[in-house]
């Protein structure tokens, strides 16, 4: 068995185990936690467990110093994973009058997928509507990126006042979806570098 398998098999039942007790502790009759900081026997709780656990023990290790920033590191790792919110917020706060929510929602989570994807302007754009716009061709959405994907590079993109989203037709609705991407890829490459 080589060594890639071993491992994968090791971390699968490593899983099934960690699962196997996370379900036990669940189903247990005993309580694992008193989660009410107002009930008394939650500070004899916490007392106790404190008292099984000393950092002395840990501050005396030569390796706590070097685990711990990889602990961090892997962390901050997993952090940037997650997406920021703050993106939805602010599409919200912009468009929310004029963009439906889902709408919204769509366009800033395909915004956070984007962020470390090496794609061209006109492709980030047209990926970022795709899911909203898939009765039309990637060709069209293209051509309707263009102006966006020129407004990327440095250039002005002139905002225009828009109609309420009921109003508007079709081709339209496609053109401030990719306005709305633009918005909030622009925002997002900025908040990053």
């Amino acid at each position: 068995m080589s060594e890639r398998n071993y491992n994968k098999l090791n971390r699968d039942e490593n899983i099934a185990q960690m699962q196997g007790e996370l379900l036990e502790a669940i189903l247990s009759e005993e309580s694992i936690f008193p989660w009410n900081p107002a009930d008394p026997e939650t500070e004899n709780y916490l007392s106790n467990i404190e008292g099984v656990f000393t950092l002395t023990d840990w501050s005396e290790s030569e390796d706590i110093l070097p685990r711990s920033q990889d602990l961090f590191a892997q962390l901050d790792r997993c952090w940037e994973k997650f997406p920021t919110r703050e993106i939805d917020s602010s599409l919200q706060e912009k468009f929310g009058d004029r963009l439906p929510t889902d709408w919204l929602e769509t366009i800033s989570a395909r915004v956070q997928d984007l962020t470390e994807a090496g794609l061209s302007p006109i492709d980030r754009l047209v990926e970022c509507v795709k899911p909203l716009l898939s009765n039309w061709a990637i060709e069209d959405l293209q051509v309707f990126a263009r102006p966006f994907a020129y407004a990327m590079r440095g250039k002005g993109f002139e905002e225009s006042e828009v109609k309420q989203w009921e109003e508007l037709s079709e081709v339209e609705r496609a053109r401030y979806a990719l306005k709305v991407a633009h918005y909030a890829l622009e925002r997002t490459d900025r908040d990053r570098g």
